[in-house]
């Protein structure tokens, strides 16, 4: 067990170390796209692909769209503005943190467009990959991949190599690219607000919220009112979804069974 300690404080913790620090040296794109090709080559990937889920023919602040990909994959998926119907990006909303192909395929129903776009993936050397997801609460949904390993060995080798390399140069590509720094407000909702608000989100109408939280019904329009101010929204949906925007809110609170 001491060894294995070793190990990972002298191995795994300095890799990941270094692979922070020159990241955040980075300070242009043309040296982010040298980086991730380096980086490409050390995990066994020649192909790669940092990027936003989003119509990436015409550029626009906070995009991001750096990738070394074959002609024939960037065409179907970037030139055609396809990128909702890809099966990487798509299947990459569905897991956490970083995953290789063959477990990706997995969480996906694959039908006839999928495979042949893995069938024509395989014929550009996209045979085996290492998708890690990259989001961000009010932003563009993005991701980072690596692709072409020699075989799925390999691939699952690089996951956690992976996972660190592509949510840091995706956070600092997204700087690169002009995105503004949030700064994050104070809550805008009051405890008794938010109450009524993840109650309104389940379907209870105000006499309904007014009963469970033992108020009467115009305290709850009140509060609904108010928070709706606070925010600069009109409606209780639109109130919702800034909320969930903000992190005030979860939407696993709204679905929640009554």
């Amino acid at each position: 067990m001491a060894l294995r300690h070793e190990l990972w404080r002298d191995g795994a913790c300095e890799l990941s170390h270094d692979i922070i620090q020159s990241i955040r040296s980075i300070d242009d794109e043309t040296a982010m796209r040298s980086l991730i090709g380096d980086f490409g080559n050390f995990i066994g990937a020649p192909w790669w692909a940092l990027i936003t889920h989003e119509d990436l023919r015409e550029w626009r602040p906070g995009m991001v769209d750096i990738r070394h990909y074959p002609e024939g994959a960037s065409r179907r998926i970037i030139d055609k503005c396809r990128f909702r119907r890809d099966v990487i990006m798509r299947g990459s909303l569905l897991i956490e943190t970083a995953a290789t192909w063959t477990e990706l395929f997995k969480r996906l129903t694959l039908d006839e467009a999928d495979r042949i776009a893995i069938e024509l993936g395989w014929r550009e050397n996209l045979i085996e990959g290492v998708t890690v997801p990259c989001a961000k609460l009010g932003y563009c949904f993005g991701s980072c991949t690596f692709a072409g390993f020699a075989n799925a060995g390999r691939a699952e080798l690089a996951v956690g190599p992976a996972q660190t390399f592509g949510l840091f140069a995706f956070a600092r590509a997204r700087q690169l690219s002009g995105a503004p720094a949030p700064i994050a407000p104070p809550p805008r909702l009051k405890p008794s607000q938010r109450d009524c608000l993840v109650l309104s989100g389940r379907s209870h109408s105000n006499k309904e919220i007014a009963h469970r939280l033992g108020l009467t019904e115009r305290t709850v329009e009140s509060y609904l009112r108010d928070a709706c101010r606070a925010y600069g929204v009109r409606t209780a949906k639109e109130l919702r979804v800034a909320a969930v925007l903000a992190g005030e809110i979860g939407i696993d609170e709204i679905y929640q069974l009554p």
